[in-house]
């Protein structure tokens, strides 16, 4: 399990909390199994770029808000 990996399940926990929904009904908009979610939020694993998306328009936010936890801790380090 990487940092970043860790990090980015982080962030999907905060982000779908924010949204008011479960891991169950992120998954169903996402068309995805739950159990994919929670592999994310614990970090486990991270998703395809179009699971990402996927994501990101079932929260309403932009695949920027995946990063923004670790822009604000140190924004030089950003790669």
């Amino acid at each position: 399990m990487s940092t970043a990996t860790t990090i980015f399940g982080k962030r999907l926990r905060i982000l779908r909390e924010r949204a008011g929904l479960s891991q169950m009904e992120l998954a169903l908009r996402c068309n995805l199994g739950q159990p994919h979610i929670s592999r994310w939020e614990r970090g486990g694993a991270e998703p395809r770029f179009e699971s990402l998306v996927q994501l990101a328009n079932a929260l309403g936010v932009s695949l920027d808000e995946f990063r923004e936890e670790k822009k604000s801790r140190n924004p030089a380090k950003i790669p």
